[in-house]
């Protein structure tokens, strides 16, 4: 991108870190098997948002500015979509790394939680801009 951009031109990139990616469960546990699961053989390049800004350096742009955006999630529906949470289930449920009775008590747990309204899920963007 910088290589194309004219003189004095800005780069401007959005990206998700999915290593900040949380849900709010009593299932600690399950929760971080997924999630380590999910970075370690589901997501390309997991950590880019956090490495941004370092690639800006590497490429020399100027005037670098970050912005981390929180992105919060409070409807089960919504952050079983955003974060592709059946393909992490059922990948990790094949890998062996959980099992089918505690899929079926997150399951429980999360509904649980979103029939309460205290469903809760996070995540980071980062926005780096610079210019050329």
């Amino acid at each position: 991108m910088a290589r194309v951009t004219k003189p004095d031109g800005c780069v401007v990139v959005l990206d998700t870190d999915w290593g900040s990616c949380s849900i709010a469960t009593s299932l600690i546990n399950i929760e971080r098997r997924l999630h380590e699961f999910a970075l370690d053989h589901l997501l390309n390049n997991p950590y880019s948002g956090r490495r941004l800004l370092e690639l800006f350096r590497f490429q020399g742009l100027k005037d670098l500015s970050v912005e981390v955006l929180p992105y919060q999630i409070t409807s089960y529906a919504l952050a079983r979509e955003v974060t592709v949470l059946d393909r992490w289930e059922n990948e990790t449920l094949k890998a062996g790394v959980i099992t089918r009775d505690e899929l079926e008590n997150w399951h429980d747990d999360l509904e649980q939680l979103d029939r309460e309204e205290s469903f809760f899920a996070s995540l980071n963007l980062v926005l780096v801009a610079g210019r050329v």
